[in-house]
């Protein structure tokens, strides 16, 4: 779960670095080592360990923080809207956007925080609201003219 907040935090927080050590190096160098990840329980599947250091903490932190200040008025976060055409992306002008309002509110779910509870309980619960007024009677999560791909994320 950490580590889809971290991914979803880095994404929208627009932490454009290539790596995770490349954040330690150029945001907080000064920070411990890496903090080994939790051993997994037995009869888990095997795979590369996930070690979550404190950099990572830190950058889910600010990328919530950027969540939290870029949310619109109507619980909305902006982003162009459009679609693929041919070889290019035909797009509306940057406005509330479902989908990526839903992801922004799952990386606030994934990080511990909870609808009307805590230091971001108004944000999840005014981006919620903007979701749950984008359902048709039909069940198709839209608004904006966005498609498919964003009621995925609603859902």
């Amino acid at each position: 779960m950490r580590s889809l907040t971290i991914a979803v935090a880095l994404t929208l927080g627009a932490i454009a670095l290539a790596s995770p050590q490349e954040l330690v190096q150029e945001q907080v160098p000064e920070l411990a080592p890496p903090v080994p990840a939790p051993p997994r329980p037995a009869g888990a599947e095997s795979g590369p360990e996930t070690e979550i250091t404190p950099a990572h903490e830190a950058a889910v932190v600010r990328g919530l923080v950027y969540l939290a200040e870029t949310q619109n008025a109507d619980g909305s976060w902006t982003a162009k809207v459009g679609r693929k055409l041919n070889e290019s992306y035909d797009y509306t002008d940057d406005t509330g956007h479902v989908g990526v309002t839903s992801l922004a509110c799952i990386a606030f779910l994934a990080g511990g925080h909870q609808p009307g509870r805590g230091k971001y309980g108004q944000v999840i619960e005014r981006g919620l609201d903007y979701v749950l007024a984008s359902c048709t009677e039909d069940g198709y999560i839209t608004r904006n003219k966005t498609r498919m791909y964003s009621h995925a994320f609603s859902t």
